[in-house]
């Protein structure tokens, strides 16, 4: 080779050195493509999440969809699907294993909220059969990212589910953790702990001081529960007043038990006026929730005519419903009644023939 071809040779690289340099210059071009994929999804993403916040989920999905389109492992896109799903917004109609499958592929890139459900599904056995271990497991997943709701789902887990080891010390750190974050769940959950000394050691103190909290940020069984405390005097000091406040929020939610308490409160007349009417009216409530103490007093009110008129069938209907719930003493005021009513009924007769014979004109 003269040195003239030797200068060429170097000049024009072999075929295989071009055949590397055209896969390298594929290998940039394909990443700047997905790259830009990517950042078209997010676009997508954002537009469709905009769109959710303003409940307008049908558009919301279109956005997803079209972002899942440019990158089909985009995993906010991912989960958003999975909320649609589960929800049933914004999609034909609601489908949990549809949802449990967005959600997996989304969990398993870390997305948190995306554990929570999965876990949640689990625990449920919506969409996926249940399973308390694999409930755990993504709960956990998600707890240790600082999500308070799956901390609480944690805490429920390991006070005793199947399959899951019992582990009370483990139970009560994670209900603290979810509790410490706000989580009312939680809140209220340690409050019962702390009440009844379960997986923690009893303090009424500490158990009203969590419930408040709870209370406070408008749950309804929190604020019963207080309302309950503040009747009973436990870890506050007694006060009827207190307590016909925190029972009135909560009945005014559709408390069931807060709307007998209340029509309690009323019907004796603590912490507020003694009001049959206003008793009668929450006992109603409660009772057509199927409130079986509010079912055996709405019977006695309509037996005694307090608050209402005098009505016996009424008051027996009542106090069937209540037995028919296992509440004894509304068996045994439904027993004594009927036989009352029986007694009524073939006195009538014998009482107009006694009459009858009164008036006839002597001979």
């Amino acid at each position: 080779m003269s040195n003239k071809d030797e200068n060429r040779a170097e000049l024009v690289p072999s075929q295989s050195v071009a055949l590397l340099q055209a896969g390298a210059t594929s290998l940039v071009r394909r990443g700047v493509q997905e790259l830009l994929a990517r950042a078209e999804a997010d676009e997508w993403f954002k537009r469709g999440k905009a769109l959710w916040d303003q409940q307008q989920y049908g558009e919301a999905v279109e956005c997803f969809q079209h972002g899942l389109q440019l990158d089909p492992n985009h995993a906010d896109v991912q989960q958003s699907l999975g909320a649609a799903y589960y929800w049933g917004y914004g999609v034909p109609k609601q489908d949990p294993a549809a949802a449990a499958i967005w959600f997996r592929k989304a969990a398993e890139q870390g997305r948190i909220t995306a554990q929570f459900y999965l876990g949640l599904m689990y625990y449920e056995g919506i969409g996926l059969p249940q399973d308390h271990v694999e409930a755990l497991s993504w709960s956990l997943k998600a707890a240790e990212q600082g999500n308070s709701d799956a901390q609480h789902n944690v805490s429920v887990l390991y006070s005793g589910r199947k399959g899951v080891p019992q582990d009370f010390a483990a139970a009560a750190a994670w209900s603290r953790k979810a509790a410490q974050q706000g989580n009312v769940h939680a809140q209220f959950y340690l409050s019962v702990m702390y009440n009844r000394g379960q997986r923690v050691p009893k303090d009424l103190v500490e158990g009203a001081a969590w419930a408040r909290k709870a209370a406070e940020q408008g749950d309804p069984d929190a604020q019963e529960y207080l309302g309950t405390l503040c009747q009973l005097g436990n870890g506050v000091p007694k006060d009827f007043l207190e307590a016909a406040e925190w029972h009135r929020k909560a009945a005014q939610q559709g408390h069931a038990s807060a709307q007998g308490s209340l029509g309690m409160m009323y019907y004796h007349g603590r912490g507020v006026p003694l009001d049959f009417v206003e008793a009668e009216g929450w006992f109603r409530k409660a009772a057509e929730q199927g409130d079986a103490t509010a079912q055996e007093y709405l019977g006695y009110m309509h037996y005694r005519g307090q608050g209402v008129q005098e009505d016996y069938a009424e008051a027996a209907r009542w106090y069937r419903k209540a037995a028919e719930q296992g509440h004894e003493p509304a068996q045994r005021a439904l027993d004594d009644l009927l036989r009352k009513m029986k007694a009524a009924k073939q006195e009538g007769p014998r009482r107009q023939r006694g009459e009858q014979l009164q008036s006839q004109p002597t001979k």
